[in-house]
């Protein structure tokens, strides 16, 4: 038949319904499927989009594909239906808990969809709802919605009890059919309360409903269900196919979602629990005090956040993924922190991850404005490079959920920061020299010479940019700022306590928990090399307190005094992403655009306020003899086989043409990728880039450290190129990889193929018309000099090396000796330029730089510039220039 009409489903898309007509379109429903049920047959797919409603009113139900005549034995008339043990068929979010874990399926499964029907004809969304089809099936089977009497006042408190009744999870306490579910609507249809009675005609079309009903019903034959069981069935055996390889790519979520998906066609398979099992687990989730309404979104899901129900809660399923998670309470403030349930993988298995999270929340009217609370208690700091070992007991404090804006410190200037002596607290010293009030506040002005950060001009922010943190400023005002706010810079401790998610783990740990192999630590922190961003930007990389951008984005000041003068943590826009886990110092008068600052208020003293002392002793390192080196060359020698090199992408832009290209090496096939400057005549200079430790790691991608620190040296019309080594964001370890003890026979293996396949890559270059083979370079960038050094000593076609950001350290001493750069160093022929920064934090220049500098043989040069690990690009770019030039000549034209 052709029904005319518009589905419920469109009629849905204009919003919730009147009561009178959910009340009337409800009545036909409860109808037609009493009519079904009464002739033994169960529709198992009620939902808005198999009821079509004809432009007189009348409701049809349509489709019972999913339906099957029940067998009934003698006066057995209560037989219970299944298609077959243990399968559920149906829509997700209409079917009753029994259908969701594969129970016995009687005609109060029914009844369950036609309460969910009603419900969201009353209200516009379903009662039981959520990201995946995981949190459907988790809300359906453990949640209790809210009552219809929160969400609009107009429904009539019978109505409401029967879809209170028809929604009960367990079977006994529902209509057991749609006959009873029927006659308690006619009779609320009949009362004239909501709606006017029904006349004859309308009594009559919906007699016609049920017959038609029934009639098609009858119609239905064995065939047609059979083969649609069947061609569903093929379908979760793709999808359980599909769930095991995204396992295997450590897809975990993804791959949970599909066998969730596979479990309801099939959810007694072996394959499928499994693949749940591997992929999920409980979550606990309480509060003090308990009450809270949870909401969960998932990192990289839905844009909206899911309630889960009230703490203290538990959920039995959630899939291993990143959430957000939010407690709210009438009367306290909101508890945002992030959870992580992805596994850390250690020799190639995963580990447990978190099972339980409690929040703490605490009064609103205790809270100040924009801030965030934060647990004290005993806190030592963490990470390799730790400034001090105490241990430090933290009073409770807040801490400032943004970074400082540049639209808050206006509002510092405004108010006559500048001229208020009774702000500015500390003493004015630069390099050992005290200065007046009146001499340190004339170096505190912007391009105008107004009183404000360098970067502004006429005393105010640049337009646009008053959501952004504020830069280029000194300690000495990021001091008088939070003494203006009545609050303090935090100290070290503090700093990190509110940023850093709760572990033991001496390995970096972000905000938001560990960056997993393959995950771009980019996606939730500022460390993009592309400037700042607004201060309430990316949210999932909050701090287990629910302070935003902890990471990245600008480095910030602390309270505690370090040579040269003041601790700065976090890491900025412009620094490797593994920045976040080490601490800068800065002069007090030092102030530069990615320095920034937020503030805490605290109920202690001074807790962790004290001098840091993390100098060490100038090491001195004596390389192996000739003979001894000679020996470990012949570990880095390779056989020259064919590259069958492939090109497998081309990207081209206005600047320059990208080339992905593939070579074999040792019977691997390894990516690599080529930058050609357009503009420039061929054959073009090439740089060879080892890329810092954020690309080695995997925390970011080859071609965004390309782009972000090379981009602008392309540009000028030399070619980039670059080896995509194993670990990197898009050549992830094989998944039983371990990495080898550095004093071991297997760690030199793991260095040799590194260098080998870079060398591979120049072998490639060299098969290029385009590339002028006599002028390639190496680019060492950070932990780029590890490999540059081998390849640099052990292969003579290198033009030129420069290394940024680069040194040996006292910990390779323990190095497998055939492995160990501080044996390679002076073996570098070609000319050596080292860009260093007199405060690096991450390769200090005096205890790392220094010596490494010492190790090396004539020619070479070292400059040092007033910054942290990394350069800016306005000195990188024309020290790279400039260096280049004179080694390797000018590029032509």
């Amino acid at each position: 038949e052709l029904v005319q009409g518009e589905t419920l489903r469109d009629r849905l898309a204009r919003g919730p319904m009147p009561v009178a007509d959910v009340l009337d379109i409800g009545t036909q429903i409860a109808a037609a499927i009493s009519a079904a049920h009464k002739s033994s047959v169960i529709h198992r797919d009620i939902k808005p989009e198999n009821v079509i409603i004809m432009s007189e009113g009348y409701a049809k139900v349509l489709d019972f594909g999913l339906a099957k005549l029940r067998e009934i034995r003698g006066d057995d008339a209560a037989t219970l239906l299944k298609t077959r043990p243990g399968v559920a068929m149906g829509t997700i979010s209409y079917m009753a808990p029994e259908q969701l874990v594969g129970g016995d399926v009687t005609p109060a499964a029914d009844v369950f969809s036609l309460g969910v029907v009603l419900y969201e004809m009353l209200t516009g969304h379903r009662p039981f709802e959520g990201a995946t089809s995981t949190e459907i099936v988790s809300a359906i089977l453990t949640k209790t919605p809210r009552t219809l009497h929160e969400v609009r006042s107009d429904v009539p408190p019978k109505l409401e009890a029967v879809i209170r009744k028809a929604l009960a999870k367990d079977v006994d306490e529902r209509y057991r059919d749609a006959s009873e579910m029927y006659e308690q609507l006619r009779l609320m249809s009949r009362e004239g309360a909501v709606i006017a009675p029904v006349g004859k005609t309308r009594q009559r079309a919906r007699a016609v409903v049920i017959a038609v009903a029934v009639v098609v019903i009858g119609a239905i034959s064995a065939g047609v269900w059979k083969w649609n069981q069947t061609k569903r069935q093929r379908e979760a055996a793709g999808m359980i196919q599909t769930a095991e390889r995204m396992v295997s790519e450590r897809r975990l979520a993804d791959a949970y979602d599909t066998a969730v998906a596979a479990a309801a066609i099939l959810p007694n398979d072996d394959r499928i629990r499994d693949i749940i099992s591997r992929t999920s687990d409980r979550l606990k989730i309480d509060s003090d005090p308990p009450g809270a309404t949870v909401f969960l979104q998932r990192f990289k899901g839905p844009d909206q956040q899911v309630r889960m129900g009230l703490t203290p809660l538990t959920i039995p399923r959630l899939a291993l993924a990143d959430y957000l998670l939010r407690l709210e309470k009438p009367g306290y403030a909101n508890g945002v922190r992030t959870i992580s349930t992805t596994p850390v993988y250690v020799r190639g298995e995963p580990t447990a991850r978190t099972e339980s999270v409690r929040l703490k929340l605490v009064e609103a009217s205790r809270v100040p404005p924009g801030m965030v609370p934060v647990e004290g208690g005993a806190y030592r700091l963490a990470g390799f490079d730790r400034p001090s070992e105490r241990v430090v007991q933290l009073h409770d404090f807040f801490i400032d959920r943004f970074e400082v804006s540049n639209r808050d410190f206006e509002q510092f200037v405004r108010d006559g920061g500048y001229r208020r002596r009774e702000l500015w607290k500390q003493p004015f010293v630069d390099h050992g020299n005290k200065l007046s009030f009146e001499q340190a506040m004339s170096r505190f002005h912007d391009t105008t010479g107004l009183p404000g950060p360098r970067s502004w001009s006429g005393g105010a922010p640049p337009a646009g940019r008053e959501n952004y943190p504020v830069g280029d400023i000194t300690w000495y005002e990021a001091a008088a700022f939070a003494e203006w706010q009545g609050k303090k810079l935090p100290t070290i401790y503090q700093w990190e306590k509110a940023a850093r998610y709760a572990s033991t783990s001496i390995f970096t740990v972000f905000p938001w928990g560990y960056v997993g192999e393959g995950v771009d630590a980019n996606e939730r922190a500022n460390f993009r090399g592309e400037g700042t961003m607004p201060v309430d930007s990316l949210p999932f990389g909050a701090s287990p307190y629910g302070a935003l951008n902890m990471a990245g984005n600008v480095s910030e000041w602390c309270r505690n005094a370090i040579s040269p003068g003041h601790a700065a943590r976090g890491g900025a826009w412009k620094d490797a992403v593994y920045a976040f886990g080490q601490t800068a110092a800065f002069p007090p008068f030092y102030s530069a655009p990615s320095v920034g600052f937020r503030c805490v208020r605290d109920s202690g003293g001074a807790e962790g306020d004290f001098v840091l002392n993390p100098s060490a002793a100038v090491p001195v390192y004596k390389p192996v003899d000739d003979k001894t080196y000679a020996e470990f060359a012949q570990r880095f020698e390779y056989k020259s086989e064919p590259l069958n090199a492939r090109m497998v992408e081309r990207i081209e832009t206005p600047d320059w043409t990208r080339e992905k290209i593939t070579f074999l090496s040792d019977g691997k096939r390894v990516p690599a990728y080529l930058y050609l400057p357009k503009g420039f005549r061929f054959p073009l200079q090439t740089i060879q880039y080892a890329p810092a430790g954020d690309v080695v790691r995997g925390y970011r991608s080859l071609p965004h450290s390309i782009e972000v620190w090379l981009g602008p040296v392309i540009r000028a019309g030399r070619a980039v190129f670059s080896v995509e080594l194993e670990g990197f964001l898009g050549r992830p370890h094989p998944p039983d990889f371990v990495f080898p003890p550095r004093d071991s026979a297997e760690y030199v293996d793991f260095v040799v193929q590194n260098v080998t396949e870079m060398r591979r890559g120049l072998d490639y270059l060299e098969s290029r018309p385009d590339i002028d083979h006599s002028r390639i370079a190496l680019y060492g960038l950070s932990a780029g000099g590890g490999p540059g050094v081998f390849v640099t000593a052990l292969d003579n076609r290198y033009r030129s090396v420069m290394f940024v950001g680069s040194g040996v350290s006292r910990s390779e001493m323990q190095y497998a000796a055939a492995a160990n750069r501080i044996n390679f160093v002076s073996r570098i022929r070609q000319p050596k330029f080292l860009l260093d920064g007199r405060y690096d934090e991450d390769t200090p220049l005096e205890t790392e730089t220094m010596p490494m500098f010492h190790l090396m043989r004539e020619p070479k040069r070292l400059q040092i510039y007033e910054g942290v690990h990394v350069a800016p690009p306005e000195i990188l770019v024309p020290a790279f220039t400039k260096w280049f030039d004179e080694t390797m000549g000018p590029v032509e034209h």
